[in-house]
């Protein structure tokens, strides 16, 4: 019997102005992911204060891995190899830590080819920056370059990828998936609720800007491209279509009984998706509240 996947916490918004934005309100996420069996934090060198404020925290106190990323693309010029290095022991400064478990490539930048950056990714590991090296929102092509470079170069592999994935975004499934089993790189799959898509049931909430989410029409922009995160509305499709889909998902959710809006997203991406615990595979969730991950691990 396959392996339940386990759940690894996105820490996005641990940040000031964010869901957590101080020591307390941290400690108490501390101790709801140690209540729900969740071991591990996953940080971006690209999610503003982040890092600190888990480190003003004490994380390093606690029984958690953490896995971080250089912003990669999100910032040119982050893949420079003297920047590149200093992102890293910065990271484990401010965290208070010695070592990452995974340290991932947030996006490839096309003025840094892997042939530039490979090198220190290397010797970080040597010198004990992390355990494991791992690529984000990376084409197929780009990873199995990648992968081909370090193997000629005897340099540490990736083992690791994060994509977008949820049961509205599902591309990755189709590009990616055979390549990684084939070069034995598990995936994270991150934004299982598609940027909050899936935790919707009403189509009236799509266009309220007070519950919208990222998804909320904005008044001053009802085009859709203001608002919210306009990017996450743009990235998965057409409001039209997002609305045929909502509608679509809500009969579906209520032929399988399930009560939560988000629990038939969970349930997809954690038992129905492809993804195997046994072969390393996680998936990455987020909370505004404490007391949903209670849900989410039910």
């Amino acid at each position: 019997m396959s392996q339940s996947v386990p759940l690894v916490f996105g820490a996005a918004s641990v940040m000031t102005g964010g869901a957590y934005p101080n020591s307390t309100s941290i400690n108490t996420l501390f101790d709801v992911l140690e209540e729900v069996g969740i071991a591990t934090f996953d940080t971006a060198q690209l999610y503003g204060d982040c890092e600190s404020l888990l480190g003003a925290a004490n994380i390093s106190n606690c029984n958690f891995t953490i896995d971080s990323k250089s912003p990669g693309n999100w910032i040119p010029g982050s893949l420079d190899p003297a920047k590149l290095r200093e992102g890293v022991y910065t990271t484990l400064r401010i965290l208070g830590i010695t070592k990452l478990s995974t340290f991932y490539i947030h996006g490839p930048d096309p003025a840094f080819p892997p042939e530039t950056w490979l090198p220190p990714i290397n010797e970080l590991h040597q010198e004990g920056g992390f355990s494991y090296f791992g690529l984000s929102n990376f084409g197929p092509e780009e990873v199995e370059k990648i992968h081909a470079l370090c193997v000629k170069n005897n340099w540490i592999l990736p083992t690791m990828y994060q994509g977008n994935f949820s049961a509205f975004a599902r591309h990755t499934q189709k590009s990616l998936f055979s390549l990684l089993q084939n070069l034995n790189i598990s995936f994270s799959a991150y934004s299982p609720l598609a940027g909050g898509f899936l935790a919707r049931t009403l189509v009236a909430e799509l266009s309220a800007p007070s519950n919208g989410g990222r998804f909320a029409i904005d008044p001053e922009g009802p085009e859709g491209k203001k608002g919210g995160l306009g990017l996450y509305r743009q990235l998965y499709s057409e409001r039209s279509v997002l609305v045929k889909a909502l509608e679509r998902r809500a009969e579906i959710s209520r032929e399988a009984g399930c009560s939560c809006p988000a629990e038939l997203a969970y349930r997809w991406v954690c038992w129905n998706a492809g993804l195997k615990g046994e072969r390393g595979d996680v998936v990455t969730v987020g909370a505004s509240k404490p007391e949903q991950l209670l849900r989410t691990r039910e």
